[in-house]
């Protein structure tokens, strides 16, 4: 079984993505279980809406959202299993400041009476495990060897003093309850890991459990996966260009099922990798290449092959969903008109059906006064927008169909 935690209140970046992914490949490779778990334990501080944009945001990328389990159903295991280690002397109650690593005040020496006499002034308390008295350590799959001192483990807080669960303690125990087999996170989360281990060991809980600690991707401080998406690049684009920057190889184009049959959460590189904008870019053309030409017209509100093709076109000065919907509206909006363009406008609109380019030329040419080069400019600002455009003659072909809505003048 694998996981994916959406963390209260927090947008899904493109780091979040790419454990998202991993996550979800892993599962398909070990065919096991993957479910989405909400970091809810606390349902006062959550905005739920931002938990279903981030679900709507992993449904764009394929990633499987149907089973999805909130920490705050389990309020009562988390309750239970801290009163569970206070009695067995593995946490205390805790009357120190909760942002400390540690107990400050010597709380884990108090008798019964010392804290009923505190709990009966008014003072609250937190439960805090005791400090590991060894090194933790583990072993990632990427980073190798792990490993802190009882110091850097500390005091760990397991219960707030709200009565709410904190993050660590409820995270270690889901994981336990789902028998988790491989964590895969950000690198971050290091010392998260450590702690939730700490938790594990504490609750006697003995099944092994698999880490991958993912490395940050750099240069990210101007792009987020929100503007990406804005901007119109497409979700297979963006998951070709993160599992390249991880994958340690660049496999050119692929999708998610590719990368399902080939990723190796070993070769995952240790190192941070650069985010560049402009290798994106050049991925999210070919994919735009690839792309059915039925589909890509339907993202412009048609269902017409003709349409697709004709976008196609633009591919060589375009790479985005964005910047292709600026030549889309162009063609379909009325044009500037000079008088060259209107005279072609109008022998357009009451010229019968002409398949052929040369002839529709020819046809124009012989009901106007203009030149060959003067008709064919007129033409090209009719049918595109501009007076500078690819192949005239292909998109005459995709868009004869429409010429009569496109060729006109404002």
């Amino acid at each position: 079984m694998l996981r994916y935690s959406i963390s209260k209140n927090v947008d899904i970046d493109l780091n979040s993505l790419t454990v998202a992914l991993l996550n979800y490949i892993i599962s398909q490779q070990k065919q096991s279980g993957f479910f989405i778990r909400v970091e809810d334990s606390n349902k006062e501080s959550v905005d739920e809406s931002k938990v279903q944009d981030a679900i709507n945001v992993l449904k764009k990328f394929a990633i499987n959202t149907e089973a999805v389990v909130n920490q705050s159903s389990n309020l009562n295991i988390y309750a239970q299993l801290a009163t569970n280690l206070t009695k067995d002397k593995k946490a205390f109650a805790c009357f120190c400041d909760e942002e400390a690593n540690e107990c400050t005040q010597n709380c884990q020496e108090l008798e019964q009476a010392d804290i009923e006499e505190k709990v009966n002034s008014g003072k609250k308390y937190s439960v805090r495990v005791i400090k590991p008295d060894e090194n933790i350590t583990f072993s990632d799959n990427i980073l190798g060897k792990i490993e802190a001192m009882p110091k850097e483990i500390g005091n760990i807080l397991i219960i707030h003093k709200n009565g709410l669960p904190s993050n660590n303690f409820a995270t270690a125990v889901d994981d336990m309850s789902a028998s988790i087999e491989i964590i895969i996170v950000r690198e971050d989360n290091i010392e998260n890991t450590l702690k939730q281990i700490y938790i594990h060991k504490l609750l006697n809980y003995s099944s092994n459990i698999e880490y991958a600690h993912l490395p940050k991707i750099k240069n990210l401080d101007n792009i987020s996966l929100k503007w990406l998406l804005q901007e119109g690049f497409l979700p297979d684009a963006i998951i070709n260009y993160l599992l390249t920057i991880v994958g340690g190889e660049d496999r050119g184009l692929f999708y998610l099922p590719d990368a399902i049959e080939w990723l190796n959460i070993y070769n995952i590189s240790k190192e941070s990798k650069e985010f560049n904008l402009e290798k994106l870019k050049e991925l999210n053309r070919k994919h735009l290449e690839n792309f059915d030409s039925v589909k890509l017209s339907k993202i412009f509100g048609f269902a017409d092959s003709d349409i697709g093709e004709l976008l196609k076109l633009y591919l060589d000065d375009s790479s985005t969903i964005k910047e292709l919907d600026k030549h889309i509206i162009a063609t379909f909006a009325p044009k500037p008109c000079t008088k060259e363009v209107q005279e072609v406008a109008n022998i357009i609109k009451n010229a019968p059906y002409i398949e052929s380019f040369n002839e529709f030329i020819d046809y124009i040419k012989n009901h106007s006064s203009l030149d060959k080069d003067s008709i064919i400019n007129a033409v090209r600002v009719l049918l595109t927008g501009s007076d500078k455009s690819p192949n005239l003659e292909l998109i005459y072909r995709y868009i004869n169909p429409y010429i009569l809505e496109v060729a006109k003048c404002r």
